[in-house]
């Protein structure tokens, strides 16, 4: 759902995590604020922040991230990470 590329592993680390709040949260508006800010807290941000919106009118009131990891899980480096997240919508 959301991905950085090429980011130092803190910086990303601390950028995932507000996204992830404002997902859980189910507040388009807040990662907008948060997108107009920092474009490279959410690759693809657009498009999650419509997913917010419709879950919302489409009656959800919760959310949950589900799994967050980076390509350093996988690679063993972590110098420069893309970052992952899986969340449901309900």
């Amino acid at each position: 759902m959301i991905s950085e590329a090429d980011e130092k592993p803190l910086l990303s680390i601390a950028r995932q995590a507000l996204a992830a709040r404002v997902v859980e949260r189910l507040d388009p508006e807040g990662l907008m604020r948060a997108l107009e800010r920092e474009p490279r807290h959410a690759c693809g941000g657009g498009p999650i922040v419509a997913v917010l919106h419709a879950a919302k009118r489409r009656g959800a009131t919760r959310a949950r991230v589900l799994e967050y990891g980076d390509s350093g899980d996988v690679s063993g480096d972590k110098s420069s990470v893309v970052g992952y997240m899986a969340a449901a919508i309900w």
